[in-house]
């Protein structure tokens, strides 16, 4: 006679118990390039964040706003473009997708400033 193993009801399979697993089949190399284009994009958009100067290199614009509104950000897209023309394109070309990663990337930006101040 075979022993039951701890959790083991017979010969019935009880699909509420363990683990619940879920694969994406649609997920494609395509996907995971996306994915990876856009965590690059969102790293790119808080370097200008953090670093982008007014014409005289005096103030960092982007980050005393973020410093000072802390829930709003008003980025000029001339200055997106100066910094990084592609990424500048993109955001007129897939809005959608890439200001929810310039939010992301300020919001992250905002957090940091806080942690170091």
């Amino acid at each position: 006679r075979r022993r039951r193993r701890r959790g083991e009801s017979g010969s019935t399979m009880n699909f509420d118990e363990g683990a619940v697993f879920f694969s994406n089949q649609r997920y494609t190399a395509d996907d995971e390039e996306n994915v990876e284009r856009g965590h690059v994009a969102q790293q790119r958009f808080a370097t200008f964040l953090r670093s982008f100067r007014d014409d005289e290199g005096d103030t960092f614009v982007y980050r005393d706003q973020l410093l000072r509104n802390k829930d709003k950000v008003r980025v000029k897209l001339e200055h997106v473009r100066q910094f990084d023309d592609e990424l500048g394109d993109l955001l007129v070309n897939r809005p959608a997708e890439y200001l929810a990663l310039l939010e992301s990337a300020a919001s992250a930006v905002l957090l940091s400033l806080q942690a170091t101040a």
